[in-house]
């Protein structure tokens, strides 16, 4: 006598009930790659117009380092009030700092625009593993964890001729590599880092 098992529906990653958190966290992962690229790429071209090359390091430190809070923050907020709630500050602090950046009369305030977008980055950061440590099974974790690790390469990859444009578009404004040694940007700067440091 044959006796069959009852199948079972197994849970997918790209299926309803979850296609839709997995597709957020792939976008808000793709999202926070290309700006960090799109930083690096106009940062040089940034400096040479706003001066005050002594703050080109803070731009991204400053971002790091108030990363690091927002991911510890985020972690214990998550767990307090979810991460959906977290997520939501965090696109909402993340989104406000790139227009405080993008609107910046100087690099001071491009300095506090990156600290307000790493604090939100940060609480994205730990809302995303709690989501997923909430929403999916244990044998169906690492699956999400490996698209999520993929993103960025992917990103990088497909968007590699935008990139290059956009590099292109930087050395002609500067004249000189995009990561370029500090005294070279400060050839490049010319008037405007003086002033800046005047």
């Amino acid at each position: 006598m044959h006796t069959f098992a009852t199948p079972v529906t197994e849970q997918t990653i790209w299926r309803p009930p979850l296609r839709r958190l997995t597709v957020g966290l792939v976008m808000l992962v793709v999202a926070t790659a290309f700006e960090a690229l799109a930083v690096a790429t106009s940062m040089p071209a940034t400096v040479r117009e706003l001066g005050h090359l002594d703050l080109y390091g803070w731009a991204f430190s400053a971002f790091l380092l108030t990363n690091l809070v927002g991911i510890t923050v985020g972690g214990g907020e998550s767990d307090r009030i979810g991460p959906a709630r977290v997520i939501s500050a965090g696109t909402l602090l993340f989104a406000s700092g790139l227009v405080v950046s993008g609107f910046a009369p100087s690099m001071a305030v491009i300095v506090a625009g990156r600290a307000l977008q790493g604090f939100g980055g940060g609480l994205l950061f730990s809302a995303a593993y709690a989501a997923i440590a909430r929403a999916y099974r244990v044998e169906i974790q690492p699956r999400v964890l490996a698209v999520l690790s993929s993103d960025p390469g992917l990103g990088r990859s497909r968007c590699r001729r935008a990139r290059d444009r956009a590099r292109e578009l930087a050395l002609g404004v500067l004249g000189t590599r995009t990561h370029a040694d500090p005294r070279d940007l400060a050839r490049a700067a010319g008037p405007a880092h003086a002033a800046g440091r005047s």
